[in-house]
């Protein structure tokens, strides 16, 4: 048996340095100590728990966990399952408590890799600390066909939300189950400023990771919650048009009708996203294109309402007769843009006007800049997020 340098050290008086040597492997885990357990239990039975019991759940089970030295403590952890796979996992710490939501994915990459996927993402709102976390794990396994032998990786995303506040970690770990050292590791500290945009702070890297230079979109790849993600983009892009100060309204919570995912309306001064799409570049940098569109409208001292008339006024008229040129070129075409009712994705009215061929440019332009930075990133950590 191989032993661990502090345990070679020992005196021949074993019995009275266990306990120490515990303690100094891992006090507070030691200090944890079993109340009770259920076995996994039919979901009929999780009426009386008091917490939303996610859809398609079949059997759950709990497990309450107190301290040796605090009579006080306790720690109840709740488990959904499905098929016998994790779905959701509730843990009341104290009061506290936080939600975990499982998803796994088996994938067949070619003839001779097989790749599993697990991901946790934790969320929930500290009582005591007011954090909002949020993890991610993917799990990969690779069996080569000649030797038989199996290879790990496992990669950890951690948001720490902690008001304007973000901590990011980013690391790859090597040949589970064994958990090897950390093969590369990412540490950033952010900070949301007063616009929405976040930045970083310092930052920290391991294993010859170089992050990517003059990279205007990194702070905004380390955000890996959707709805927080598809937000600071939108700010980026608000600023980048100089469109901070006309009031525009974001809202991502939304199923929108008619195939519709994202649009801007400058009667609301409201930009609207459907809440479940993914492609969060070239959505924010679309829709906000539009904002933009209407605002130099509105600088033409076109247009009617208030958005119009505030990008006039904070902004002020424009004098480049190129831009007013475009400019017009905008207010034609929303003259003549189809109604809402009258719009199919594939009809020429919707992509043949000028305002979607403006827009689907700066998307494009958007994707190809957020490109580079991504390529780089990718060959250097493997998976990219």
């Amino acid at each position: 048996m191989h032993l661990p340098p502090i345990m070679r050290k020992l005196s021949c008086n074993f019995r009275e340095t266990k306990k120490s040597i515990i303690h100094k492997i891992n006090p507070e885990k030691y200090n944890y100590v079993l109340k009770s357990k259920t076995d996994k239990c039919k979901i009929s039975k999780a009426k009386n728990l008091k917490l939303p019991i996610p859809e398609g759940a079949d059997t759950f089970r709990t497990v309450h966990i107190g301290k040796r030295d605090d009579a006080q403590y306790s720690k109840v952890i709740t488990t959904f399952y499905k098929n016998n796979q994790i779905m959701k996992r509730y843990i009341n710490d104290c009061g506290e408590v936080t939600s975990r939501v499982y998803t796994q994915k088996r994938v067949l990459l070619d003839a001779s890799v097989k790749a599993f996927f697990r991901t946790v993402k934790t969320f929930g709102s500290g009582v005591k600390n007011n954090l909002e976390l949020q993890k991610i794990e993917h799990i990969e396994l690779s069996r080569f066909p000649h030797s038989g032998k199996i290879k790990f990786k496992l990669h950890k995303d951690e948001n720490v939300y902690d008001g304007s506040q973000i901590r990011v970690k980013i690391k790859e770990h090597e040949n589970l189950p064994y958990r090897k050292p950390v093969k590369k590791a990412i540490e950033l500290n952010m900070e949301f400023d007063k616009d929405g945009i976040p930045h970083i702070l310092n930052q920290s890297v391991k294993g010859g990771i170089k992050l990517p230079e003059n990279d205007k979109f990194l702070p905004l790849r380390f955000i890996f919650d959707l709805s927080k993600q598809r937000l600071a983009f939108t700010k980026y892009f608000i600023k980048k048009y100089h469109l901070e100060n006309l009031g525009i309204k974001i809202d991502d919570a939304l199923n929108l009708p008619n195939k519709t995912v994202g649009e801007f309306c400058p009667e609301d001064i409201l930009i609207r996203y459907d809440k479940d799409y993914g492609d969060i570049l070239a959505l924010t940098a679309h829709e906000v294109r539009h904002a933009y569109q209407f605002a130099q409208i509105g600088r033409l001292g076109k247009g009617c309402g208030k958005y119009y008339r505030n990008a006039e006024r904070q902004l002020g008229a424009i004098t480049n007769t190129e831009e007013a040129q475009e400019a017009y070129r905008f207010f034609v075409a929303s003259e003549k843009y189809p109604h809402e009712a009258d719009i199919e994705r594939k009809s020429q009215l919707y992509t043949g006007n000028y305002l979607e061929i403006d827009a689907r440019k700066a998307e494009s332009e958007a994707m190809i800049e957020y490109s580079e930075g991504a390529r780089v990133l990718a060959s250097q950590i493997g998976r990219y997020i």
